[in-house]
């Protein structure tokens, strides 16, 4: 009888490989025998990383190319081959991205305009941006995979923890080298935490809404950094994208119907002046938010208001305050506009409804605008919008 083949233990394997008695190939974040049998992959949370280790690194980097050839030959067993495995997930999910995701935000976010390859050349030097693109790949898919939503959902938060990890660890100065992928990072950091608070927020109103302070305060301090660093951004490919979204955001249009009735009610509503002011600030970003782009679409607006919002303002939402609740329903009236993408769904139509109850019919005037909005959608989608316009002017001369 042959001598069974001794059997090498893996020593850092998943735990599904473990309870399973298997050998785990160590992939991180899945291990290829869990993305064979569509399982979902468990590390402790101290070993899962999208950067090879140090010892890896030595061993690609002391292994000579030109011993491959020697290494392989015709007669040798595959199974005694040594070496990492193709992680298919981040294929998976680098496809996704490549093929999907990019273009949605191509579509609906004009200053995400930016190549593949571009986003690759940065990635090579700042590991946390490919981390982040491929955790928004793998939220995009749960949105779309209903089968393996949680699974997706799962790698999604895995990656972002790493990629916030592997940028606090790297701790990079903002110079011209650095500005480009720091700046997309916080970018594409902010869009992935505004898409998850957004479409992954159960039913309770109250939690979502401490999620959304959560999403803005962060959102606000990580590009404050970029944004004490402008200038450096004038040198960079992104600068083209960023001048006409800037100039677009300091035009000054006559105020549209429904902010010109919230300016109005706010006016009259007895507010300390203090407060007043912060709402007026607040309500004039609304407006320029919803000013539309050269190509007529408003959807940049849902992610620039996040990020000009005054600080005050967060702060009084976070208390629930009932005007500062009133200004988010009209900033809901930008997501039910485009229910139809991934990345929002039914949200806006969710906080509407979410306010109006929280409220009370005592608001029912100042939410007119948001109410309207959902009420004059046909069943295509579309609001009647010359049918809102009048309805807002009739409604703005008796404020």
């Amino acid at each position: 009888m042959p001598p069974r083949r001794p059997h090498t233990k893996s020593r850092q394997g998943c735990a599904v490989c473990k309870r399973r008695r298997i050998k785990c190939d160590e992939n991180r974040p899945t291990c290829t025998p869990c993305t064979n049998s569509a399982r979902e992959c468990e590390y402790p949370e101290r070993d899962i990383t999208f950067m090879p280790s140090a010892s890896t690194r030595r061993r690609i980097t002391n292994s000579p190319v030109t011993s491959l050839s020697s290494q392989v030959s015709p007669g040798c067993d595959p199974e005694n081959l040594q070496g990492p495995s193709v992680n298919m997930l981040h294929i998976e999910l680098l496809h996704q991205l490549a093929t999907e995701t990019l273009k949605s935000l191509h579509e609906n976010v004009s200053d995400m305009d930016i190549s593949l390859s571009e986003m690759m050349k940065h990635s090579l030097t700042a590991p946390y941006l490919i981390n982040e693109l491929l955790a928004l790949a793998a939220l995009h898919l749960s949105t779309i995979c209903a089968q393996r939503r949680d699974f997706y959902r799962h790698h999604a938060i895995q990656l972002q923890t790493h990629a916030l990890r592997i940028f606090h660890e790297m701790n990079s100065e903002v110079n011209s080298e650095t500005v480009v992928p720091l700046f997309l990072f916080t970018s594409f950091l902010g869009l992935h935490m505004l898409c998850d608070t957004l479409i992954n927020r159960g039913g309770n109103f109250d939690e979502f809404l401490d999620n959304f302070v959560h999403y803005l305060r962060v959102h606000r301090g990580s590009r404050t950094v970029i944004g004490a660093h402008w200038d450096l951004l004038a040198e960079t490919p992104l600068w083209p994208i960023l001048q006409d979204q800037t100039s677009r955001l300091n035009q000054q249009t006559s105020l549209d119907l429904d902010c010109n009735r919230l300016f109005k009610l706010i006016r009259t509503s007895g507010l300390d002046p203090s407060t007043s002011h912060n709402y007026e600030e607040t309500i004039e970003t609304l407006r320029l938010a919803k000013a539309p782009s050269k190509n007529g679409a408003t959807s940049l607006g849902i992610f620039t208001w996040p990020v000009v919002v005054p600080s005050a303002y967060i702060d009084l939402l976070a208390e629930r305050k009932p005007e500062a609740l009133v200004i988010l329903s009209h900033y809901a009236i930008l997501l039910h506009s485009r229910r139809d993408t991934w990345m929002f769904s039914d949200a806006g139509q969710f906080m509407i409804q979410s306010i109006n109850q929280q409220l009370g019919p005592e608001w029912a005037d100042w939410l007119t605008g948001p109410n309207f909005a959902l009420a004059s959608c046909s069943t295509t989608g579309a609001p009647h919008q010359e049918e809102m316009m009048e309805d807002l002017s009739n409604s703005c001369k008796h404020v």
